[in-house]
């Protein structure tokens, strides 16, 4: 399901963030910038079913108890 449903979608998020050219400085170069060097890791749940999809576990684990 990971190659054939959410693949498309991420090649297609990489397209548009690969034709974005921000201003330097701006919010938007850091985002962009982020996005292009955490590709190769946010690519390695397609191949491997034990990377979950989400990070809520791992959120909800440091998340302080109100």
């Amino acid at each position: 399901m990971r190659q054939e449903k959410v693949k498309p979608l991420l090649d297609k998020a990489y397209e548009i963030i690969n034709t974005l050219r921000p201003g330097k400085g701006s919010n938007l170069v850091k985002a962009v910038t982020y996005a292009q060097n955490q590709k190769e890791k946010l690519y390695l749940f397609l191949d491997d079913p034990n990377v979950e999809m989400t990070n809520n576990l791992a959120e909800r684990t440091v998340k302080p108890m109100s």
